[in-house]
């Protein structure tokens, strides 16, 4: 069978690393996605709750602004001293009416008639409610929003009990507020992010943006809750609880998170709602982004993979060509079997050194450890060509290579007599495992290879010196190490001899 596909083995390996390589970055890109998105979420539910509690204390700080006056006066004579009339207590009450913005001061006498600043008439019995559960309840009260009689607008009414000497209630106080104040605090052209107030009757009392739905019930607008239903919603707003909720409006298919607080000494309840889908639609745009990153980056490595696995694999697919090309009628013919030696040499050997290449020797370095007698010693020796940059600087890259093919010559003369495997490992680096050793015969390694491995190149009177750097790692009965880590062992040997100024070998474990 000939082997006619050019590159075949290249494409093969390609093609695999492609295929685990797009897998993996796929799982990556979809965890990257995953991860985003929660992260996100649970950001906007910490904002949405942060800024429900801010808006929920900014309306508790506005109520406590108009109950902590009303408090002062149920505390001033001006107000409570029975010497004054219900029409003079009214009438020292304008100012503070006025300096505050109110709709109205109101006070109640012994019978429960109610004297308004705004009114010249003395019974308004239409607040007497709000009267009669402050005197009931003998704590402050605050109404729930109502349209006022007197300037049509939404205001709502704190009631104060105010005490005698002997700490009954005489009378009560109270102030009708305009709630277009909390209302402008809400307000807000974002209608991603935004807010809107309830009464225990689900019926908007406020509105970020939208006042069409003042009015409304909030359970109107058709919206699908995911984690809660309607009922669950319902019985929290009632028993004065917080929580959270998603739903979904099929009207213009929006997901929504939303949180909700019940405001203090009030029967209304602050709701936060996030548009879900602007951040998704962050999310989805960030995520293409990666994408087309990932892909540009992943075209990149391919291509850098494929240059790197084509020197490497060449020689392997051309020996496979020329070797597939024998047939009987010219395994005769010299040249074609030139070129399977040829082709078999390049896949495994180094072409400057004729050493083994650094994968062919890692795998027949472990194989030789599994057959080698550990009563004996295996060194393997991780050896530095020094010099080698001054060389090619000074004498030319030639003379580099030059320096390489000599340093290596000199290491195999010098280990000759002993049974090694040898590899060129890196630009100026050499592997070289060597087995069967005696104790005599490391020593005399670690005594003699230095000088055996000095030489010099000379280029138009110009002399550059080489050595060796060496670091040494033994395998035996008492170390019973991998490759890889005599390997490591090597390199740190091999960093103590540099450390010492070069031209020198270090045993890790002698």
């Amino acid at each position: 069978m000939k082997y006619n596909n050019k590159n075949l083995l290249q494409k093969k390996i390609i093609k695999r690393i492609f295929q685990f390589s797009f897998i993996f970055l796929i799982g990556i890109l979809i965890s990257d996605f995953v991860f985003s998105s929660v992260s996100i979420e649970k950001e906007l539910k910490k904002i949405a709750i942060q800024t429900s509690v801010k808006n929920e204390e900014a309306i508790e700080e506005i109520i406590n602004k108009y109950k902590s006056l009303l408090e002062a006066m149920a505390h001033d004579p001006n107000f409570t001293d029975k010497k004054f009339s219900m029409e003079k207590r009214i009438h020292n009450a304008l100012p503070y009416d006025e300096s505050m913005g109110l709709e109205a001061i109101g006070i109640s006498n012994s019978k429960g008639d109610i004297y308004l600043t705004s009114e010249n008439i003395i019974k308004a019995n239409r607040l007497r409610k709000y009267f009669q559960n402050c005197l009931n309840k003998k704590k402050v009260i605050i109404s729930s929003v109502i349209s006022s009689k007197v300037s049509s607008k939404k205001v709502y009414i704190i009631c104060v009990p105010v005490l005698d000497k002997r700490g009954s209630i005489s009378s009560i106080l109270c102030g009708i507020i305009n709630f277009e104040e909390i209302q402008n605090m809400i307000e807000t052209e974002n209608k991603v992010f935004y807010s809107f107030i309830l009464n225990k009757n689900f019926k908007l009392l406020a509105h970020s943006f939208n006042k069409n739905r003042i009015g409304k019930n909030l359970f109107d607008f058709n919206e699908v809750y995911f984690n809660k239903n309607n009922k669950n919603i319902k019985n929290n707003i009632k028993n004065n609880s917080t929580g959270s909720f998603y739903s979904y409006s099929p009207k213009n298919l929006t997901i929504y998170f939303t949180t909700y607080n019940h405001i203090k000494n009030t029967n209304w309840v602050i709701f936060t709602k996030i548009n879900i889908n602007k951040y998704l639609e962050s999310i989805v745009v960030l995520f293409i982004t990666k994408i087309i990153i990932t892909c540009i980056l992943f075209v990149v490595i391919i291509k850098l993979l494929n240059n790197q696995i084509k020197k490497k694999i060449t020689p392997v697919d051309e020996f496979l060509t020329a070797a597939s090309n024998i047939t009987k009628s010219n395994i005769s013919n010299s040249t074609e079997l030139s070129k399977v030696f040829k082709y078999s040499k390049l896949a495994f050997e180094d072409p400057i050194t004729n050493t083994l290449r650094r994968e062919i020797f890692l795998i027949q370095g472990e194989e030789l450890l599994k057959s080698v007698d550990t009563f004996l010693n295996t060194l393997l020796l991780f050896i530095d060509l020094d010099n080698l940059k001054g060389i090619n600087d000074y004498l030319g890259h030639e003379y580099g290579d030059k320096a390489i093919l000599e340093f290596s010559i000199k290491i195999k003369i010098f280990l000759n007599k002993y049974d090694f495997i040898i590899s060129r490992f890196g630009g100026d680096e050499f592997l070289v495992l060597i087995e069967n050793l005696t104790k005599n015969d490391l020593e005399y390694i670690r005594d003699n290879i230095n000088k055996a491995l000095t030489g010099e190149l000379v280029s138009e009177n110009k002399i550059q010196r080489y050595s060796a750097s060496i670091g040494g790692a033994i395998y035996n009965l008492k170390n019973n190490y991998s490759l890889n880590i005599l390997i490591n062992y090597a390199d740190s040997a091999l960093y103590v001899s540099k450390s010492k100024g070069k031209n020198c070998i270090t045993y890790y474990n002698f």
